[in-house]
């Protein structure tokens, strides 16, 4: 008596069982999707109050301190290059000149007190 062995049986999954098996795997990756952009809308929010409450009012101090300075240097420039005769506009220029100046150094503490609030 001789033994033959079988060969293994294979089994052939019917269209319904792959279709299962597809719908369940493409159910499951849009679940991974969906926690990952949660995961990332709730990083954004977070992101954005700190860009809200905290980065930019100290943005808007510095970049007004840049303006306004950049201002005071071009009335320097002006009052220099008119020089004696044009009195009255000199002394316009010098009247906004000690303006601006107090308005500097007014944001200028306001923009010490924000970076004192940001350890």
């Amino acid at each position: 008596m001789t033994v033959t062995a079988t060969p293994p049986v294979q089994r052939r999954k019917s269209v319904s069982g792959r279709v299962r098996t597809l719908a369940g795997l493409s159910l499951l990756m849009l679940a991974a999707l969906l926690a990952a952009i949660l995961a990332g809308a709730a990083s954004t929010g977070s992101s954005l109050r700190t860009i809200g409450h905290v980065a930019g009012p100290q943005v808007l101090a510095t970049a007004n301190l840049y303006r306004q300075m950049s201002e005071l240097d071009a009335l320097v420039a002006e009052t220099l290059l008119l020089g004696r005769e044009y009195g009255p506009q000199q002394q316009t220029d010098l009247t906004r000149y000690d303006q601006q100046r107090l308005a500097i150094s007014e944001n200028l503490l306001k923009a010490y007190r924000l970076a004192l609030d940001n350890p």
